[in-house]
């Protein structure tokens, strides 16, 4: 493999890729999450349901989402 193809399989695979993320909320019912700018899919869950979405758009000023279960 190339020098070159090794750093851009480093950076997309390793320093760039967003992989799978897990949390639980606050007492409050918040929580944080980083992602780099973009397009995302989510799938929360909570007492035993499930609510996926589509589309969460990350962009440079930010995004706050609220998600109702």
């Amino acid at each position: 493999m190339k020098p070159n193809a090794k750093v851009y399989r480093d950076l997309v695979y390793n320093q760039w890729w967003n992989g799978w993320e897990e949390g639980r909320t606050s007492e409050d019912g918040r929580l944080t999450l980083r992602g780099f700018l973009g397009t995302y899919r989510a799938s929360i869950y909570a007492n035993g349901r499930e609510k996926i979405l589509e589309n969460i758009l990350i962009d440079k000023d930010g995004t706050a989402l609220t998600v109702v279960l």
